[in-house]
């Protein structure tokens, strides 16, 4: 008896001494989350990957073996009874500390066994292409040095094209401002080269415009299928979310009816349960807090992903016409060109024509070089994304896997503790197979732990049967209801991070837009809009220069026999058009019948006076000449 008294004194002063030094709530949520993040940071994997046939990636990926939540001992009394190294005490009992399982009486360091490996991806020859154009991406740990060389190497070919096209565009207006003339023998006199040459440009733009919608279109589409997709995960985070507040709740009014169920024939009863109650609403409500909060995260989500799916449409309309408004306008104003080219042509009335010739010749430099400015702009800048482009996707898996090295997330996102091992070890998972999710091992440390006080629960049927003799709203509280919504919350989450459901995201995004059809979108851009804006344009400028002059020129030589002289001649005479007017009118309102003090037929008489009227204003037009 006298051994046992220092025993039992030194297990009091540890319980004062851990009493004294108790940790809040906060500290002990803390200290909680940084022992997870420290486990789950330990790459645990072994072996090489799994060759087998059956094993193919992500439905096989890296898996950890199962870990049985079970009492390693008992640390009822501190001081007496003390956990292992690798152990800690919860309530009395003895569970495996966050990546430890408990193997017959010990615990032994969890590992991880590798799963079928991803397909490592192999750049295309578009891929190539582009990355030919400019230097070799460097490291994303490299010197600022470095990466402005490599901006350097990138940019030299799009400058140049774009010094091109604006040297191009300049030239192209001077010669028309500057009335540079040219004459081509073999040029018909008639507009038909200008207006061939129009209608091939025009059938260019409009190729270019529809194959390029056309990927563009296919593109967005696939990306609208995996929204969808992240949209019904969010929709059953949603669900559950409501599931596990219903749940919550039901436990709290159940715990506030504690006190009252309890026998007022057990005296302290009702207070004791009132205690007890009211240390179980501190943990209801911090329960409640996560909760909502992954509530409100999830109802986030959904408002987010349904604004973005509702205004999908005009998001894909802007994104197949912004960067082809360019060419559009280009194939307008050729359009416009070959219309007016088309009236100068065969109309008959001069200052219909007329008009016609000064819209092109006046304003057709200006609208030609803005153009061809724009455009040069436009191509320069996507042919500098597709270099870029191109070079991280050369060797896209391990740049994906050193730009998250590199990026420091916890200064990011100003956490409090080390992330960035979790974030590297995902991003590993997700895209190389080669270990396990550390976010997914999280996940399982609050399963093993709900499970660990679910068994604490049990085993103390000692204390809770008599309870449940006094207090009858004890029998009503259901833990096991409690573990199921928990299990059910972490499958939902480790299946909602497993590589089956998150690696396809990044070989849409990543393998097949990013580095497929992106830059295929972007070399027909870049292609239609070279060769419309530095070849087509300025041939349509020039030839439209060049042909209409000397159309016009044309038809002032044969002034007479390309145009209706009557419209000069009503031009020239209201009088004489009012005349005509009503000389017509009688010519159809009395067909064949003769003025009796009339020697001519109205019909005579009408061409008689549009005869005058064509020598009157050629003599006008001689006199015109004359004086110039």
């Amino acid at each position: 008896m006298g051994g046992k008294a220092p025993m039992l004194c030194h297990a009091l002063l540890v319980l004062l001494l851990r009493h004294g030094f108790a940790l809040t709530d906060e500290e002990k949520s803390d200290l909680v989350l940084q022992q997870s993040i420290e486990a789950a940071s330990i790459v645990r994997v072994v072996g090489d990957f799994n060759n087998n046939a059956t094993c193919k990636w992500p439905d096989c990926a890296p898996v950890c073996e199962a870990c049985d939540t079970k009492a390693m001992g008992s640390c009822m009394v501190p001081g007496v009874n003390e956990c292992p190294w690798n152990a800690k005490c919860t309530l009395g009992t003895c569970f495996c500390s966050k990546g430890y399982c408990g193997q017959g009486s010990m615990c032994k360091f969890r590992t991880c066994a590798l799963g079928g490996q991803p397909e490592p991806y192999v750049a295309g020859n578009l891929v190539h292409q582009f990355a030919s154009l400019g230097g070799e991406l460097p490291p994303f740990n490299a010197q600022e040095d470095d990466w402005m060389g490599y901006v350097d190497d990138c940019k030299k070919i799009p400058l140049i094209v774009l010094a091109f096209g604006v040297v191009l565009a300049i030239m192209t207006c001077t010669c028309i401002l500057c009335q540079l003339e040219c004459e081509f023998s073999w040029i018909p006199t008639s507009p038909v080269v200008l207006l061939v040459l129009c209608a091939a440009t025009v059938a260019v733009i409009a190729f270019g415009v529809t194959s390029r919608g056309i990927v563009v279109t296919e593109n967005m589409n696939m990306m609208e299928y995996q929204f969808r997709r992240v949209d019904e995960q969010i929709d059953s985070a949603v669900g559950l979310a409501i599931e596990l507040e219903d749940m919550e709740e039901t436990f709290e009014a159940i715990v506030n009816d504690l006190p009252q169920s309890c026998s007022s024939m057990v005296p302290g009863a009702k207070e004791a349960m009132a205690m007890a109650s009211d240390k179980a609403q501190e943990k209801l409500l911090e329960m409640k807090q996560k909760v909502m909060a992954f509530l409100k995260v999830a109802n986030t989500a959904k408002s987010m992903m349904t604004r973005l799916l509702q205004s999908f449409d005009l998001l894909k309309a802007l994104i197949v016409v912004v960067p082809m408004v360019p060419l559009i306008l280009m194939g307008l104003w050729i359009l416009t060109i070959g219309i007016a080219t088309v009236i100068s042509w065969q109309s008959s009335n001069p200052h219909v024509a007329e008009r016609a010739d000064d819209l092109v010749i006046r304003f057709g430099a200006g609208g030609a070089c803005c153009a061809m400015l724009v455009a040069s702009f436009v191509s320069a800048a996507y042919l500098f994304a597709g270099i870029v482009t191109g070079g991280l996707c050369m060797h896209l898996d391990t740049n994906v896997i050193s730009l998250v090295t590199v990026v420091n997330f916890t200064d990011v996102s100003q956490f409090k503790f080390d992330i960035d091992p979790i974030l590297e070890g995902a991003a590993k998972y997700y895209v190389l197979g080669s270990q396990e999710n550390p976010m997914i091992s999280m996940i399982e440390d609050v399963e093993r732990d709900a499970v660990a006080l679910y068994g604490v629960y049990e085993n103390a049927t000692w204390a809770t049967t008599p309870a449940e003799m006094v207090c009858s709203g004890i029998k009503k509280l259901n833990a096991s209801d409690a573990l199921t919504a928990c299990s059910k919350s972490v499958q939902f989450a480790r299946e909602l991070m497993s590589a089956k459901n998150m690696y396809p995201y990044y070989q849409t995004f990543a393998h097949e837009l990013m580095c497929d059809k992106m830059l295929h979108g972007m070399k027909l851009l870049i292609l239609y809009t070279i060769i419309v804006s530095m070849i087509l344009m300025p041939l349509v400028a020039l030839c439209a220069d060049v042909d209409l002059r000397k159309w016009e020129r044309y038809k002032m030589d044969n002034y007479e026999d390309h145009y209706d002289m009557s419209y000069e001649a009503q031009e020239a005479s209201p009088f004489l058009k009012n005349s005509l007017n009503m000389m017509q009118g009688m010519q159809h309102a009395m067909p064949g019948m003769q003025h009796a003090g009339m020697q001519s037929s109205p019909s005579q008489m009408m061409q008689g006076m549009q005869a005058a009227a064509q020598s009157r204003q050629m003599q006008l037009y001689s006199y015109s000449g004359n004086g110039n």
